[in-house]
């Protein structure tokens, strides 16, 4: 993202809320030990989503460069994703819904 100044993703509106793993292996541990969740349906998130030129903002602030939010189709992220250092497993994920 810095070495290019841009920030693409197949959207063009909407917010993405990310998350760790080890969050959600947590917050699903203390769930599962709770007596009180049991039959309950929970649903595991990130407290708060941020849109994609937000995000492009943020990293623009942190990194000092300036990175653009563009939005790109989906096959086009994957070849950026397959075609840059990111595993394969990490720009197919990016895709999953």
């Amino acid at each position: 993202m810095a070495d290019t100044g841009r920030l693409p993703y197949p959207v063009k509106r909407g917010q993405v809320a990310y998350v760790l793993c080890d969050d959600l292996a947590r917050a699903a541990a203390d769930a599962l030990l709770s007596t009180g969740t049991r039959g309950d349906v929970l649903e595991l998130t990130a407290p708060a989503a941020i849109s994609m030129p937000a995000l492009a903002a943020d990293v623009s602030i942190t990194t000092g460069r300036e990175i653009r939010f563009q939005t790109v189709g989906e096959a086009e992220l994957l070849d950026i994703g397959l075609g840059g250092d990111e595993p394969p497993l990490i720009s197919r994920r990016l895709l999953s819904r």
